[in-house]
């Protein structure tokens, strides 16, 4: 967090946030992976919180960051990209979206590549 104050930093998006202490300016998905920050939490609605999923909505411009553990099955991670794509496509709005969807590869070093990250 002393990074983000240090470089004024209004939005954080953030995979597997660690938080200590209370939430206060975070929004965060049910399960806690996907985690975003806000310099002003008044300033940010929330618009989605799904599995892996986290979006708020800053003055028109719509933030998702986005978890997906390496160790689910392809098919699960089927079914949250098409969520994903089914959501962005319906905002008429900006979008910025990031996130960790932990693809494991020969490609990055990985042994035992999946079948998603050679698509």
């Amino acid at each position: 967090m002393h990074t983000i104050a240090e470089r004024g930093i209004d939005v954080a998006l953030v995979s597997e946030p660690f938080l200590k202490k209370g939430r206060g300016r975070w929004a965060i998905n049910g399960n806690g992976t996907a985690g975003i920050w806000v310099k002003d939490p008044q300033s940010a609605d929330m618009i989605m919180k799904e599995d892996g999923i986290t979006g708020v909505e800053i003055q028109g411009v719509n933030y998702y960051s986005l978890y997906f553990s390496g160790n689910r099955p392809a098919v699960e991670y089927n079914e949250f990209l098409n969520t994903l794509g089914r959501t962005l496509r319906e905002k008429k709005k900006k979008i910025v979206a990031a996130g960790d969807l932990n693809a494991k590869s020969p490609m990055w070093g990985e042994d035992g590549g999946r079948d998603r990250a050679e698509k």
